[in-house]
């Protein structure tokens, strides 16, 4: 059950990682130190939201995928819809296409490619989820 960000091929395409990694190489050390920490602090904040959404622990989802549970049948006995679900995603993966225009300056095109594979990624993991 991995995060949110690993659906269906990732959210950012590879033209834009390379671009992004070079960007990165351009940073301080103390820059890049900084933007490491940030990126952990994402990572478990979007862990924890996970986990309130669920309604189970890290631990706990991966024991129920190792005993054959899908997620989406987590979610239903928990009382969540498919479209909750959607909804949760979407906005995730919005928030995340946010910091990444802001991030790297995107221009519109770029932002639009992003914003087109948000909504791809959502389909991808709601599929992987539910069906």
């Amino acid at each position: 059950m991995g995060g949110l960000m690993n659906g269906g091929g990732g959210l950012v395409p590879e033209e834009m990682r390379e671009q992004f990694r070079e960007d990165c190489e351009n940073l301080s050390d103390e820059e890049r130190a900084q933007l490491r920490e940030e990126r952990q602090g994402q990572r478990q904040t979007h862990r924890q939201e996970m986990e309130e959404f669920v309604g189970l622990s890290r631990e706990e989802m991966r024991e129920t995928h190792q005993n054959g549970e899908t997620m989406g049948e987590v979610l239903e006995q928990q009382g969540t819809t498919e479209e909750d679900a959607q909804s949760f995603v979407a906005e995730r993966l919005n928030e995340r296409a946010d910091a990444i225009v802001e991030r790297h300056k995107l221009d519109e095109t770029d932002e639009a490619t992003l914003r087109e594979r948000a909504v791809e990624v959502v389909n991808n993991i709601l599929d992987r989820w539910f069906r």
